[in-house]
C-alpha cells in the first residue's frame, strides 16, 4: 500500500529512461549538482543521499552514498545547497 519510492532520471531529447532506482521515502528536495551533472543529492525525513551517475557493463547505474551525522542523532534535512568544492552543505 505504500509507495515504492523508486525515481527515474530521463534523457527527454531521446524520450528515453537512463536509469530507475529505489530511494529513500519521505524525499523533500532532490537536486543535482551545478558543478557535477552526474550527481543527484536527495534530502527528506531523517536523511540526506548522494547519488552518483556511472556506467557498468549492463548499462548506467546510480551509486548511493547516505550522508553521516557523525555522534549526531539524524535530522530532517529540509534543504542544501551545492558549494564549489562540490560538497553539499545542509540546513536543518
Amino acid at each position: 500500500m505504500e509507495p515504492d519510492c523508486t525515481f527515474a532520471i530521463w534523457d527527454w531529447l531521446h524520450e528515453k529512461r537512463i536509469v530507475r532506482q529505489k530511494g529513500s521515502p519521505d524525499v523533500h528536495r532532490a537536486g543535482f549538482s551545478l558543478m557535477t551533472p552526474t550527481n543527484l543529492t536527495t534530502s527528506g525525513l531523517g536523511h540526506i543521499q548522494f547519488w552518483k551517475m556511472s556506467e557498468s557493463e549492463t548499462g548506467p547505474q546510480v551509486l548511493e552514498e547516505f550522508g553521516d551525522f557523525g555522534m549526531r542523532d539524524p535530522c530532517d534535512i529540509l534543504g542544501f545547497a551545492g558549494v564549489a568544492e562540490g560538497r553539499v552543505r545542509r540546513k536543518t
